[in-house]
């Protein structure tokens, strides 16, 4: 498309590792907007799937951010960090949740459980930032939940 042909221009041209004041890629971006084609070219010029901006967020966390479920999952598929931390100690799955995104919570989970128990800066968890007024309100604290471990002693006679 259109698109992909102005930007493969650019990383012709030497663009491809190019950030704007906040540290802000072309891969940040086109993850947050949904453009799952100019991703997929990004990390195929070579650019890394988990640069940092200067809030240390990454693509991924941008993504879960708006609900972009193929992107997270394509993001997933080329190595992306799940448990990476941004400045306020947020990793995707919080992003993902706060923003009431079902399908990307349970991509994010079936990725990687532990990231469940994550606790960010404020000591929340992603279950804790399930809003009351979320669509999927249940279904989104059901996968969220952190399973409790039941002690069990024996004892020998």
């Amino acid at each position: 498309n259109n698109e992909c042909d102005r930007l493969r221009t650019l990383i012709a041209r030497g663009h491809l590792h190019d950030r704007d004041s906040c540290g802000y890629t072309a891969l940040h971006y086109a993850a947050r907007h949904g453009h799952l084609e100019v991703c997929r070219l990004l990390l195929t010029a070579g650019l890394g799937v988990d640069e940092v901006t200067n809030g240390r967020v990454t693509a991924l966390q941008r993504a879960a951010m708006m609900g972009r479920d193929a992107i997270v999952d394509m993001l997933l598929v080329n190595g992306s960090n799940a448990a990476h931390r941004d400045a306020d100690g947020r990793t995707a799955l919080h992003r993902a949740a706060e923003g009431g995104h079902l399908r990307c919570c349970q991509l994010l989970v079936a990725h990687r459980a532990e990231l469940r128990q994550i606790e960010d800066e404020r000591h929340q968890k992603p279950f804790d930032l399930v809003r009351d007024h979320a669509p999927d309100r249940d279904q989104l604290r059901c996968i969220l939940k952190v399973p409790e471990v039941s002690v069990t002693s024996s004892t020998s006679s």
